[in-house]
């Protein structure tokens, strides 16, 4: 929703932004919690709920011209939909803190050196196929293996270290990942070759 129509629907007395954007957030992403990798692929201005949904994002490929921003702070708002943790989470207090109270764009080579938030910087005419060829290299790899990290590295978002171990241990993601034809596939050609190679 854009601030336009949010201040239409506060003015009117209607369900307010917060309502409708919960429980998984902008674009139903900028919340959600999902074992499959989401990769975003940013040119042109990324404000609001759109840097929200990018920093819930795996894997972030921008273009060298893409802004990032999350101006609430001047639009008598905040950043509800998770962006205040995520960012807290990834660049830590300071930088968090810089980004989120002085509610000013940051361009796409400081998402990516300064706040650690985006992996790839490149020409904006090359964003969309370098997303593409890093969801290929995922795709390359075994898919219970990839939920499984994934469901850990969530884990690691939300409890201390010990926990997100333990959680992702007893996981029936991992237990499936043990038990299931993709280890097989991936797991012993791979020892078998090893085993040749070591005669």
């Amino acid at each position: 929703m854009d601030l336009i129509a949010w201040n239409k629907d506060q003015q009117s007395g209607q369900k307010n932004e917060q309502t409708r954007v919960m429980p998984h957030g902008f674009g139903s992403l900028s919340r959600r919690e999902i074992t499959k990798p989401i990769i975003a692929a940013v040119n042109g201005g990324a404000y609001g709920g759109g840097t929200e949904i990018v920093l819930n994002c795996d894997l972030v490929v921008a273009g060298e011209d893409a802004k990032f921003g999350l101006p609430e702070v001047k639009r008598g708002v905040y950043a509800g939909a998770g962006g205040i943790p995520r960012l807290a989470h990834i660049a830590g207090h300071q930088l968090a803190s810089e980004m989120l109270l002085l509610g000013n764009p940051i361009s796409a080579k400081d998402a990516y050196s300064r706040f650690g938030f985006v992996n790839r910087v490149v020409p904006a005419s090359d964003v969309v196929s370098t997303a593409v060829d890093l969801a290929k290299d995922i795709c390359a790899n075994s898919p219970d293996s990839v939920q499984t990290t994934k469901l850990g590295l969530l884990f690691a978002q939300k409890y201390d270290h010990d926990r997100a171990y333990r959680e992702t241990v007893w996981a029936p993601e991992t237990t499936r990942l043990y038990h299931g034809e993709n280890i097989k596939v991936h797991l012993f050609p791979s020892l078998v070759r090893s085993a040749q190679k070591s005669y």
